[in-house]
């Protein structure tokens, strides 16, 4: 049985409470063993406080993946010490994507959505820095910008992680991962304009890998 003061508590200490929210964390505390559910609460009600914890209509991001769909699908198949220990480490790399840059929580959403295995999170992050820091397979791949955006000048976030700004609103750019379109973020880091001809507007290269923008398209060619 949830004690339901938590609930006042959550109301009265944050200004941006979600009770609907709070109910669907209840209803899936319900799967878990009593060692770990108060434990899973508190760290809802502070991802709810703070912003971290959303309903999933609203969109997806790892903290609300973890909480609604990884960790009450895990946590009841583990012992008290080891469901005590993945929710803290969950907890851990929740908070630390939150603080960090859109794209690398897009990312790491990508990566936790085929993740197999939730109890071995230092291997999920491990997997992450590979995806991050590895240029990708040799190859040219040509990527869509859809709507009113104009690809301008170009720069690599890391070896597989290109920022495409827009030119007509220079610091507001797209990230681009493997070929997707990850996200739309401010950016002010705007890149000189390095490679530009009749045909290139903008172009970058990191290890081995180029980024292209053209004058007159909404395509960004990675090669």
């Amino acid at each position: 049985m949830v004690d339901p003061a938590l609930a006042e508590l959550g109301r009265r200490r944050y200004p941006r409470w979600d009770a609907a929210l709070w109910d669907q964390m209840v209803e899936l505390s319900r799967r878990m063993g009593s060692e770990v559910v108060r434990s899973y609460l508190d760290l809802a009600m502070a991802a709810i406080g703070r912003g971290y914890l959303f309903p999933a209509s609203a969109g997806m991001n790892p903290c609300t993946w973890l909480w609604t769909r990884a960790l009450p699908e895990t946590l009841p198949r583990l012992s008290a010490e080891a469901a005590a220990k993945t929710l803290a480490r969950a907890w851990n790399l929740a908070e630390n994507l939150e603080s960090g840059p859109p794209w690398l929580r897009q990312i790491s959403l990508l990566v936790m959505q085929g993740w197999g295995n939730m109890e071995d999170l230092e291997g999920l992050l491990g997997e992450v820095r590979r995806v991050v820091f590895d240029p990708p397979e040799p190859g040219t791949t040509r990527v869509h910008l859809a709507g009113h955006v104009l690809p301008g000048p170009i720069h690599f976030m890391t070896p597989a992680v290109v920022c495409v700004h827009d030119r007509h609103a220079v610091e507001t750019a797209t990230a681009l991962w493997g070929g997707k379109v990850l996200c739309s973020m401010a950016c002010p880091e705007v890149p000189s304009l390095a490679g530009t001809d009749e045909e290139t507007y903008s172009t970058a290269v990191c290890e081995g890998r180029s980024a292209s923008t053209l004058w007159t398209s909404q395509f960004v060619v990675l090669g």
